[in-house]
């Protein structure tokens, strides 16, 4: 399995992460913060499934721009998962002729510009050689976070959230769980505003981390740019070699 954060800034502050997504395999998408702006783009239409965690902008900004960009006359189209709360959000908010094109309406007759895929926590979905299974987290619009498998295991992205328990009890005894993807939002000094806002700090970062095993890799996700050297500084006094940020650009390989 290969993951790969798509970059979304550029020149010096290239590493920071404003918007968030995820390749994996090349050919399914997690998140479309930053997928539209992916170059080249070539490697946007090797896309074929997206699965969006959440609707705040910084997970979904660029999927219009994405759906416009991989525009086909062939019969195929990106499949758009998620939870009924964000799909709803999508039509009502994004594609409704005033922010975006209707997409799905321009969708009722061929060439299609997207398929919507309604998704349920606790119900795998089967594409591209992979099986993901959405998992309900706390946050402050409905999100999911997604474990995601193939023949050789499985790595746990834990989308935006305060209370990640759920999924890292589910995932802690897998014998073939191979990396998480775990969000550290704010440094410690502003725990009451994570806290608000349904995030995490690096204390409540090495407190869930301290239920997976040893041998687990652990991706730091989500930095806020405003204050991404102070939590950095933070996660590296943990002093816990498991843990890595996610370097947007690098292709992580897990087998």
């Amino acid at each position: 399995m290969k993951i790969c954060q798509i970059p979304s800034s550029v020149g010096d502050g290239r590493s920071q992460q404003n918007l968030l997504s995820w390749l994996v395999n090349d050919s399914v998408a997690i998140d479309a913060g930053s997928l539209g702006i992916l170059t080249p783009l070539d490697r946007q239409r090797l896309v074929r499934h997206v699965f969006l965690t959440h609707t705040h902008i910084d997970h979904i900004a660029t999927l219009p721009v994405f759906l416009d960009n991989v525009y086909s006359l062939d019969e195929h189209c990106p499949v758009i998962h998620g939870s009924s709360d964000t799909l709803n959000c999508l039509q009502r908010n994004i594609f409704n002729d005033q922010v975006w094109p209707d997409f799905v309406a321009l969708s009722a007759s061929a060439p299609s510009f997207v398929k919507m895929h309604e998704i349920r926590a606790g119900s795998p979905v089967q594409v591209e050689g992979l099986t993901i299974t959405p998992m309900e987290v706390a946050h402050t619009v409905p999100t999911l976070s997604y474990l995601i498998s193939d023949s050789n295991g499985t790595v746990a992205m834990i989308a935006d959230t305060s209370q990640p328990e759920t999924v890292i009890n589910s995932v802690r005894n897998l014998p073939d769980l191979r990396a998480v993807f775990l969000e550290c939002s704010f440094p410690d000094e502003l725990q009451s505003l994570a806290e608000m806002s349904q995030h995490q700090t690096p204390q409540m970062f090495a407190r869930q981390i301290a239920r997976l095993p040893a041998h687990v890799e652990i991706f730091a996700t989500h930095l806020k740019p405003a204050c991404d050297k102070q939590v950095q500084e933070q996660l590296e006094a943990l002093n816990d070699p498991r843990i890595r940020l996610s370097q947007p650009g690098i292709t992580y390989v897990f087998e």
